[in-house]
């Protein structure tokens, strides 16, 4: 238990979070089992979004672009990384299929599931796949460039003083690199009212700001924080859009305020070929496949394992997501 005095020293993010866990009701066992007998199902899982697959084939994966990246906007999107350390591309996938997604993880929500469980989809994996971001990330990471073995998703209420993330910088320590890079598509519009993105281009910052914000804030200069608060950029984005920023970019969610609709937007990690990834990055998924439905699974459950320090409320599927991993490690 907290004594007065560390409660005075913890920050307002901090003492939120702490506040978030005390009202988390946590799973019990009956009904974990519930859900993971419900996990394998694809039955289940295709009630849910019965406009959706499970185990289709990557070659759907072309059809679902809408408007293709060409080569002279690929360049000016990687122009724009290597000097600022994101990027932002229009709308690029069918919109009925973002729509089937964001409907899915309404759903989902709805049934009591964390969101990340819309990567069950197939149409989910088959974007990430696409030619023009199969094109992209060739070029910015390397053609063997592979993706990480957890994943996210995200549900923001349209409740005024709601928010995603906090203001951070994504990977672990030693992984702060342009090599190691955060995909980031709304299944909605990101709008300025529900919580879009906001990103400090990184050019506008001294290169160890990024290590410094991570690891040890009270590290930063006045002149430092002053240049983040006025370079920092709002990413309002329609849905179908992709952004993406290395791990050397702070950014955040901002706080919604008028909104009319949920903010629904997903996040994945690539990685660079020639990286050697950490324990908690193995074993990276080969972008030129379908993973299957376990280890979509493994996945998610991995995602709710290292993101709930963001989200307290994921606290509640803890529990479910290490029986899900035993179940998998044991081939059940």
């Amino acid at each position: 238990m907290l004594r007065p005095m560390d409660a005075m020293n913890q920050s307002a993010p901090e003492q939120a979070f702490l506040a978030a866990q005390r009202r988390v009701t946590r799973l019990d066992d009956a009904e974990i089992d519930a859900h993971l007998a419900l996990a394998f199902s694809r039955e289940h899982w295709a009630a849910i979004a019965p406009g959706l697959s499970i185990d289709g084939p990557l070659e759907g994966a072309a059809a679902l672009e809408a408007r293709p990246i060409d080569g002279a906007e690929r360049a000016r999107l990687l122009q724009r990384l290597a000097k600022e350390g994101w990027f932002r591309a229009e709308p690029v996938f069918d919109a009925r299929v973002i729509e089937r997604l964001r409907s899915a993880v309404a759903e989902l929500v709805a049934r009591g599931w964390p969101p990340v469980f819309v990567y069950v989809y197939d149409e989910l994996w088959q974007i990430l796949r696409t030619p023009s971001l199969r094109a992209f990330l060739s070029s910015a990471l390397g053609p063997g460039y592979r993706l990480s073995p957890r994943v996210w998703a995200f549900h923001v209420p349209a409740r005024p003083g709601a928010a995603g993330w906090p203001p951070h910088v994504d990977g672990g320590a030693g992984t702060h690199t342009t090599d190691r890079m955060t995909l980031w598509i709304p299944l909605g519009d990101a709008t300025l009212e529900n919580g879009c993105m906001v990103v400090v281009p990184k050019d506008r910052l001294p290169d160890t700001a990024p290590d410094a914000f991570a690891n040890d804030m009270s590290r930063l200069s006045p002149a430092t924080w002053r240049a983040m608060l006025q370079g920092s950029r709002a990413l309002p984005a329609r849905a179908g859009s992709v952004l993406g920023w290395d791990f050397q970019v702070i950014h955040w969610s901002s706080v919604v305020g008028d909104a009319e609709s949920p903010r629904v937007s997903l996040a994945v990690e690539a990685f660079g070929e020639t990286i050697v990834p950490t324990p908690s990055e193995e074993p990276l998924l080969d972008p030129g496949a379908l993973p299957p439905l376990r280890e979509r699974l493994r996945a998610i459950a991995r995602g709710v394992l290292s993101y709930e320090r963001f989200e307290p409320e994921m606290l509640r599927f803890t529990g479910l997501a290490r029986r899900l991993l035993a179940a998998i490690d044991a081939g059940g």
